[in-house]
């Protein structure tokens, strides 16, 4: 089998320059017009099985780029898993199969641009070598046998059901009938039709349709000889076209009776697609390379959404899938993720070098995704902090500075068991390259600042074991810890002494001090929330931190409590992370 290993997109619409890595599965994230349905419709255009015309024109060509240079988009194929291809793939592809460090590699690029001698339009899809040198035509055959099947997000069952383009319509144009299937066929249209007609029209007014045809016929043309007949079918001449003419109607377990596709619920119309899809990825095995799919959670609850994408990593297929959704993201390996980003008028994309994160790292990664989600991968800027307590708490500090983090796109992500350094390789240069914080306890400051200078953001002559020297300048770069200890210890150095007594007896009742007291045999002080060691210890008892945490942040706005410096500051620094992404996106790119 054969698998997409890269394209290379050159001043195609928002893709002036940009290189999209594929997997087994890829899964493409990224704001709105970042170009992620540019690079699947690329590859359809491009590649697109059944396709007659590649349907590029001079709009497809970047704003500001010479529109005589037109477009181009390099795709790159290898075995899949093998370093060479199959002995048939060799005798259909031949010469044109080149070798890079060992292995085999197919290259084919399609070029849109200006005929100057004619004036119009042009696309070419060519081989080449790996070092860009041109290699001739690639004929209607090898074409085939590198083809990509889209289904887009704006998903009509009318459109795939009944019309000419349809997968239903394409499913009849693939089969090559044999003579005795043509000939049951046409007995079978020819009855059809004879029976729908005189059900409609009655037996003699069928019968008087006929004769007065065949008798003007017979008269006029042909001297009164009677051999002229009618015949009454259902299916068209080229019984190719035959199945565009079937409706496929659907029962549901919650109907009595069949109704058409296009009648049923948006979401029911969805799956079936997708099942019409799957149906068509499989007849044409052995063609297919590899499967684009926009959105699976259009129209879809997350339960549904989850089910359908692993229903498309069972096709067998190389699966490249765009989405907005966590849905997707929360079950997806963060190694297959490709995430794009605006950088004026242009796209870049960032995904995690290979071996940047080994199998062990990648677990740890996807244990957390699953305890809080993946929203972190559409963000514009993240907070990693090492609680859930910070996580809750923040959102409610931020609201009080006069910021949303929903609004700004800012996601704090708990990196249980102080992972730092592999969320911060995820999230690097080197990975998605999202803008991130880094927050810890005290007792973690030493291990941040190591990761710092390891990752190049601190130079080497800072000393990990002393962090009160290292602090402004590791603040400076994104690195933060919390001074007094940890997270519940700023708030209650914060004037939170009070708020902790009051968010306690709201969650655990009026008696809950009293009874902490009298289980550790202790005295319970006159003024609980005066008394910070009395509520320390309440902390270490059998209560949620983290929610107590998220409620007295609500306090602190509620009763005018101001928000701590330290808290302020971190959350200062990931608003600034996010206007600096926000103006980079908007800033034109040079040259443009």
């Amino acid at each position: 089998m054969i698998r997409i290993v890269a394209a290379h997109y050159t001043n195609f619409r928002a893709l002036r320059d940009v290189r999209i890595p594929f997997g087994k599965t890829t899964v493409l994230v990224g704001p709105n017009n970042a170009g992620k349905t540019s690079i699947l419709e690329g590859l359809e255009r491009a590649l697109g099985l059944g396709r007659r015309a590649y349907a590029f024109d001079e709009g497809d060509v970047s704003e500001g780029a010479d529109p005589l240079d037109g477009f181009s988009i390099r795709v790159e194929f290898a075995p899949a898993g093998a370093a060479t291809f199959t002995a048939d793939e060799i005798g259909l592809f031949g010469n044109h199969v080149d070798v890079v460090d060992g292995e085999h590699r197919l290259f084919v690029v399609i070029v849109g641009r200006p005929d100057e001698d004619e004036g119009v339009f042009r696309t070419r899809l060519r081989f080449s070598k790996s070092d860009g040198a041109e290699d001739g035509a690639v004929s209607a055959i090898e074409r085939d046998a590198l083809g990509f099947l889209l289904l887009p997000a704006v998903r009509e069952a009318r459109h795939e059901f009944v019309d000419r383009g349809g997968l239903w319509s394409r499913l009849g144009a693939d089969v090559e009938l044999t003579s005795e299937a043509e000939e049951r066929l046409e007995t079978l249209g020819r009855n059809s039709g004879r029976t729908v007609v005189e059900e409609m029209l009655g037996a003699d007014r069928a019968d008087e349709v006929a004769d007065s045809v065949t008798n003007l016929v017979s008269a006029v043309l042909f001297a009164d000889q009677a051999d002229a007949a009618i015949a009454y079918s259902l299916l068209p001449t080229d019984l190719s076209q035959a199945l565009r003419d079937v409706e496929v109607w659907l029962t549901t377990p919650d109907q009595a009776s069949p109704r058409r596709i296009s009648d049923h619920s948006v979401g029911t119309q969805s799956v079936a697609m997708f099942g019409l899809f799957d149906a068509y990825a499989k007849a044409t095995s052995g063609r297919v390379v590899a499967i684009g799919v926009e959105e699976p959670e259009a129209h879809l609850h997350p339960h549904a959404t989850r089910r359908v994408v692993r229903h498309l990593a069972d096709l067998g297929a190389q699966t490249i899938v765009t989405t907005h959704s966590t849905a997707v993201t929360d079950s997806t390996d963060p190694r297959q993720i490709v995430r794009l980003r605006r950088r004026g008028s242009e796209t870049t994309a960032h995904a995690i070098v290979p071996g940047k994160l080994n199998e062990t790292e990648t677990r740890l990664i996807r244990k957390q995704i699953g305890e809080v989600g993946s929203d972190f991968v559409f963000a514009r800027a993240v907070l990693l902090a090492e609680g859930q307590s910070e996580r809750l708490a923040l959102r409610a500090f931020a609201k009080q500075l006069g910021h949303d983090l929903d609004v700004l796109g800012v996601t704090v992500v708990p990196v249980l068991g102080n992972s730092f350094r592999s969320f911060a390789a995820l999230l690097g240069e080197d990975g998605l390259s999202i803008p991130f914080a880094r927050l810890s306890d005290l007792d973690a400051a030493r291990n941040l600042l190591k990761g710092a200078i390891a990752d190049g953001l601190l130079p080497a002559t800072v000393d990990p074991d002393d962090p009160t020297a290292a602090k402004g300048q590791a603040e400076a770069v994104g690195v933060f810890w919390w001074s007094t200890g940890d997270f519940e210890q700023v708030l209650l150095d914060g004037g939170g002494g009070p708020l902790y007594a009051t968010a306690i007896s709201e969650l655990y009742g009026p008696r809950y001090l009293r009874s902490i007291a009298s289980n550790r045999g202790v005295p319970l002080p006159a003024d609980p929330g005066a008394d910070v060691p009395f509520l320390r210890q309440v902390l270490l008892a059998k209560v949620s931190k983290p929610l107590l945490a998220e409620r007295v942040a609500e306090l602190y706005a509620d009763q005018g409590v101001a928000v701590p410096p330290e808290i302020a500051t971190v959350l200062e620094f990931v608003v600034e992370l996010v206007r600096e992404e926000a103006r980079l996106a908007v800033t034109p790119t040079a040259g443009t």
